[in-house]
């Protein structure tokens, strides 16, 4: 299984793991994707959403001989919007773009144990991503599995995606503040085209597999598994295509 992202100024082929069982192949593209709401397409101002959590997240990896395991049972999105915008280095048609911080919540250590966990606030079990930017122009091109693969990718000018800071229990050898980096995508539940109140989106090891991103915890690897539901907080009906 290959995915070939086709940029507005490269061309790269990537080699990609197989998908999860029973799936299948995924062809995954760069295309000129734009948001919808009510069916008109959306322009730069772009409209605001909002999102809840649909499943527990977890987040694994390691420090050292560490293991290290967070969960979170509810998230929020804090001044989020999407929005069809030009490219800012080449122009050219607008694509579907927008940003924000996604906030988990509720946040605890299940690995090491006794151990708390704190985001940039400093209020303990909230954990909020830096302000993210968001690119939805990538496109599942398998006729059988049309699907959005929508990218979270760090500040411009910088590679730190989240901050945390870990302490107590038996997190005193590694306690103090950490930096996750990379990007991250999430698949989205229903079909490309598939205009609805709420659209769903699935992070998962096997979504970053196909999609060739990755978090890095230093220098180890890191998995965020997730689902969520977001909406528009104006209401009405939405869709990538």
């Amino acid at each position: 299984m290959s995915v070939k992202k086709l940029g507005v100024t490269i061309i790269a082929v990537l080699a990609l793991a197989a998908a999860a069982a029973n799936s299948a192949s995924a062809t995954v593209s760069t295309t000129a994707a734009r948001w919808f709401k009510n069916g008109v397409a959306l322009t730069a101002e772009g409209v605001g959403i909002s999102g809840v959590a649909t499943e527990n997240g977890t987040f694994t990896t390691e420090l050292g001989s560490t293991k290290i395991e967070l969960q979170s049972t509810k998230l929020s999105c804090s001044e989020c919007k999407i929005a069809n915008t030009k490219p800012s280095t080449t122009g050219g048609a607008e694509i579907a773009t927008g940003g924000g911080q996604i906030v988990f919540e509720n946040v605890t250590v299940l690995k090491p144990p006794g151990c708390l966990v704190k985001g940039e606030t400093g209020e303990v079990g909230t954990i909020p991503t830096k302000t993210l930017r968001i690119h939805g122009d990538w496109m599942d091109t398998n006729t059988e599995n049309k699907k959005a693969f929508i990218q979270f990718l760090p500040p411009e000018g910088t590679t730190t995606f989240v901050q945390f800071e870990l302490s107590g229990g038996e997190c005193a050898g590694i306690a103090g503040k950490r930096n996750v980096s990379g990007s991250l995508f999430g698949e989205s539940v229903n079909n490309t085209g598939a205009e609805a109140a709420e659209q769903e989106i699935v992070f998962s090891s096997a979504v970053q597999s196909t999609s060739g991103a990755s978090l890095l915890f230093g220098i180890r690897s890191a998995v965020l598994t997730a689902k969520g539901k977001f909406k528009l907080t104006g209401g009405g009906t939405f869709k990538i295509q």
